[in-house]
C-alpha cells in the first residue's frame, strides 16, 4: 500500500513538472523573441544609406543646371537672414574654407574677393574650386611627398562606400595629400549633384557620411552641429539649409579628415 502511495506521488509531482516547465519554457521563449526583436532594432542604423547615382559624364548634358526641386527650395531660415548676418557665416566659410584646403589662412585680398563672389549670388562650391585651381594650390600638389597608408586607405573605404567607385592605390601613391584631396572632393561633388533635386536621398547620404565620420574621427569636431552622433540630427539640419552649405559641409569635413591622416 505504502509503495502504491509513493508511485502515484512521483507521478503527480512529475506530471506537475512537465506541466510547469513547459509553461515556463513558453514564457522564456515569448520573452527570448521579444529581446531578439528589441535587439535587432537597435541595431539598424537610424539613417540607411540611400543608393549611390551613378554619375553620367555628358559634356553636352544641362543637367547639373537645372535647379528645379525641393532641394533647390530649402534653406527658408538663412535665406531670411539679412545681408550682415550672412556675411559672418560667409566670412567664417571662406577662413575655414583656406585653412583647411591650403593649411594656412588666406590673404586678406583673397578673403575679400571671395566675399564679394557669395555676396554677388556666387556659390560655396565655385569659390572652392577657384582655391583648388589656383597656381597657388597647383603648387602644393606639386610638392614631393608620400601620402600615408592611412589616408590612403580612407580615401579607398570612402569611396567605395560613400561614391560607389574604386580608387586605385597604385596610384594614390603616385600623388601627395592635395592631389588627393582634390580628386576625392571633386568625385564627391559629382555624385551629390547626380542625386535626386527632390533631396531625401542626398539628405540621408550626407546624414550617414557625417555620422561615420564623427564616430570614426571624434576629436577633429568641435561645435554643436559637428559633434553630433545622431544620423537623424545630421538629416535634419541638412534639409533646413540651403543645399550649397551641405556642399560646403562636406568640402571641409572631408579634407579636415584627410589632413589629419597625413600628420
Amino acid at each position: 500500500m505504502k509503495t502504491l502511495i509513493l508511485f502515484f506521488s512521483i507521478l503527480i509531482t512529475t506530471s506537475s513538472f512537465a506541466f510547469d516547465f513547459n509553461s515556463y519554457y513558453e514564457e522564456m521563449k515569448s520573452k527570448f523573441l521579444e529581446m531578439v526583436g528589441e535587439e535587432s532594432k537597435s541595431l539598424r542604423p537610424e539613417v540607411e544609406l540611400p543608393p549611390i547615382p551613378k554619375v553620367v559624364s555628358d559634356a553636352k548634358s544641362l543637367d547639373v543646371y537645372n535647379k528645379k526641386g525641393e532641394l533647390y527650395q530649402q534653406g527658408e531660415a538663412f535665406n531670411k537672414l539679412s545681408n550682415e548676418e550672412k556675411r559672418k557665416y560667409r566670412l567664417a566659410f571662406i577662413q575655414e574654407l583656406y585653412l583647411t584646403v591650403t593649411g594656412s589662412a588666406g590673404e586678406k585680398e583673397t578673403i575679400v574677393t571671395a566675399l564679394n563672389i557669395l555676396e554677388k549670388g556666387g556659390s560655396r562650391e565655385g569659390v572652392y574650386r577657384s582655391v583648388v585651381l589656383s597656381p597657388e594650390y597647383s603648387s602644393l600638389e606639386g610638392f614631393s611627398e608620400t601620402p600615408s597608408e592611412d589616408l590612403i586607405r580612407f580615401a579607398s573605404q570612402y569611396g567605395e562606400k560613400f561614391l560607389a567607385r574604386n580608387f586605385n592605390e597604385a596610384q594614390m601613391r603616385r600623388i601627395n595629400l592635395y592631389g588627393i584631396k582634390r580628386v576625392i572632393v571633386e568625385k564627391t561633388l559629382e555624385v551629390m549633384d547626380s542625386f535626386s533635386p527632390e533631396g531625401e536621398d542626398l539628405h540621408k547620404w550626407y546624414a550617414v557620411l557625417s555620422a561615420d565620420l564623427r564616430a570614426k574621427f571624434p576629436l577633429l569636431w568641435s561645435g554643436k552641429t559637428r559633434t553630433q552622433k545622431s544620423a537623424l540630427y545630421h538629416k535634419r539640419w541638412a534639409k533646413s539649409v540651403p543645399v550649397q552649405q551641405i556642399k560646403s559641409e562636406v568640402i571641409i569635413k572631408l579634407h579636415k579628415v584627410m589632413n589629419s591622416l597625413q600628420r
